[in-house]
């Protein structure tokens, strides 16, 4: 059977060499597999079955340090940013810090990879005060601190100078209806002016440096702050809480640390960031909060895929969208055919024939490089933009302190249907047996005074 087998599989690889003419092998879309993390949070193998029982406390355990390392803060430099100070329970509540994900372990026998999504919103509201700052103020960004002190000399100055002359001349308009004699009015104007320009510089003066020099100093806090924000992604200071995890595991850890720019592009970060906000009284309207983060996403128009799913099913004008092998082995040269017989590889001509490989070999640009790499790269991987969300609540969120109904509201848009499967009929690959690879589904729950309420997220990308 096995001989029968071998000859039968060498019959088929001439063929397929031989067989130049040929254009019935069609090659489709191609499967898009996702990595192993994605399907299991914790993909493990271990010869003994006791070890893999405390792996779900070990997780909890893990997820809090990681999470208790990225809230920490400074009181000396954040106080002096805000002039009422922030007690305990509203720092916990409050949006403004550093979203972190659920961890996605990765275990091998010499380490463990833990991925991380990311989202610094405490970056961008330093950032934001800064910008407030600088419009406030004249100076621009990137100067140094002696040109800043010159500019407000210079403009005090110029300050000091209008509120003077107007002064000056309602005293002396004045002076002129109570004394007659020319001499005497030459030197008590005199006197007056000196009086008026030591009292107005010195009260002016005053008033315009402490202002500047607290909106100085407030830059200075910011900047500070921002220092040490961006000092917790630095492998320095990671390197004592991976110390920590070590002891756990007893193994080698890597952090793999994905910052995002937005909440939309994870379902954690975004039911996590909702969840915050109904625990405050003031926003604590589940509806209202549900609507509101859904203002966050932008959606494809419906336009767009009805035109999407015609192209594909409906319009004979335009050609199937498959490479045939044949006419691209065809048209390559004798010579080059030859070379890759030898080798043996297939592969080899429809790379060489769908991307231009005389872009690297000739004097391009490396910025030119980058682009067609990234672009080939990016084209290829899937699930980048967002095209579905639902967000559900219930439970017992109200603003009076009785403990009412529960409350259940739904908000969605978009659709949570997979584009390959349902729309384009193409094969998907499924997670776990019954997961959506194209879809992130989350359910946290929380407690307030009067309760317990959870929140179920989902979001669909293409």
């Amino acid at each position: 059977m096995l001989k029968l087998f071998s000859k039968r599989l060498k019959h088929n690889i001439e063929n397929i060499y031989d067989k130049s003419n040929c254009k019935s092998n069609e090659i489709g879309y191609v499967k898009h597999n996702p990595p192993a993390n994605k399907e299991w949070y914790n993909s493990i193998y271990a010869f003994n079955k006791n070890t893999v029982k405390l792996l779900p406390s070990l997780n909890k355990l893990i997820f809090k340090l990681i999470k208790s390392y990225f809230y920490l803060y400074n009181h000396k430099f954040e106080n002096k940013i805000r002039l009422p100070r922030m007690r305990i329970k509203q720092r916990r509540l409050s949006v403004n810090k550093i979203f972190v994900s659920k961890a996605e372990l990765k275990h091998t026998n010499d380490k463990i990879i833990i991925t991380l999504y990311i989202y610094n919103r405490q970056n961008l509201y330093y950032l934001n005060k800064l910008k407030l700052i600088e419009k406030g103020g004249f100076f621009k960004k990137k100067k140094s601190f002696e040109i800043r002190l010159k500019k407000i000399r210079d403009k005090g100055l110029k300050i000091i100078s209008k509120v003077l002359n107007k002064e000056k001349t309602f005293v002396i308009d004045q002076m002129q209806y109570f004394i007659t004699e020319p001499e005497q009015k030459q030197t008590s104007c005199a006197v007056v002016q000196q009086k008026i320009s030591f009292t107005f510089t010195t009260k002016y003066l005053k008033n315009f440096l402490i202002k500047s020099l607290t909106q100085e100093m407030l830059w200075l806090y910011i900047n500070q702050n921002i220092f040490f924000n961006k000092s917790k992604f630095n492998n320095n200071y990671i390197l004592p809480l991976i110390k920590l995890i070590k002891t756990f595991y007893n193994k080698k850890i890597d952090f793999n640390l994905v910052n995002l720019k937005s909440l939309t592009l994870n379902s954690y970060l975004l039911t996590q960031s909702i969840i915050l906000k109904l625990n405050k009284w003031k926003t604590n309207r589940m509806l209202r909060t549900l609507s509101a983060s859904l203002d966050l996403f932008k959606l494809p128009k419906r336009e767009i895929i009805n035109e999407l799913i015609y192209n594909t099913f409906y319009n004979k004008k335009i050609l199937k969208q498959n490479i045939v092998v044949n006419d691209q082995y065809n048209s390559i040269d004798h010579n080059l055919k030859q070379k890759l017989r030898a080798n043996n590889d297939l592969l080899d001509i429809m790379l060489y024939k769908m991307y231009d490989l005389n872009l690297f070999r000739g004097s391009a640009s490396n910025n030119k490089k980058i682009k067609y790499v990234t672009n080939t790269v990016l084209n290829l991987i899937k699930y980048k933009s967002v095209c579905g969300v639902r967000l559900q609540g219930a439970g017992r969120v109200t603003r009076r302190y009785t403990a009412q109904r529960s409350v259940f509201k739904v908000r969605y848009d978009g659709n949570l249907k997979d584009m390959d499967s349902s729309f384009l009929n193409r094969s998907s690959v499924i997670l776990r047996g019954h997961l959506k690879a194209s879809l992130q589904y989350t359910k946290l729950s929380s407690k307030v005074r009067i309760g317990s309420f959870g929140i179920k997220g989902w979001i669909n990308s293409y």
